[in-house]
């Protein structure tokens, strides 16, 4: 079996893992939007290329008060994209190395 059919196997079955990796996903995406924030505040005029239009701070502003678990399910699904792929990372190392990814032991 293929390192990829082994890692697409395990993030159909392992839905919890990925939950927990997006929420995970969830609370870094917080605390960089909190010092983007911070830091973007500072500014008194707009930075030449930069332009953060007002609907997109509330939006975030919104967003950054919610737990992984009030999300929408497009929210979270966006969350899910950057679990699975920290997932991919994970599993296909583990499988790189000679470990079974589902029990971490060396075949």
């Amino acid at each position: 079996m293929k390192t990829g059919e082994i890692v697409a196997g395990i993030m159909a079955r392992d839905n919890f893992l990925l939950e927990k990796l997006a929420a995970l996903e969830h609370e870094q995406w917080v605390c960089l939007m909190k010092g983007l924030l911070i830091f973007t505040s500072d500014w008194d005029d707009e930075p030449d290329g930069a332009e953060i239009r007002n609907e997109d701070l509330r939006r975030w502003e919104l967003r950054m008060k919610k737990s992984y678990s009030e999300l929408s399910e497009e929210e979270k699904r966006e969350s899910r994209m950057f679990a699975s792929r920290v997932m991919t990372v994970i599993m296909s190392h583990m499988a790189e190395a000679g470990a079974n990814p589902v029990t971490g032991e060396e075949e």
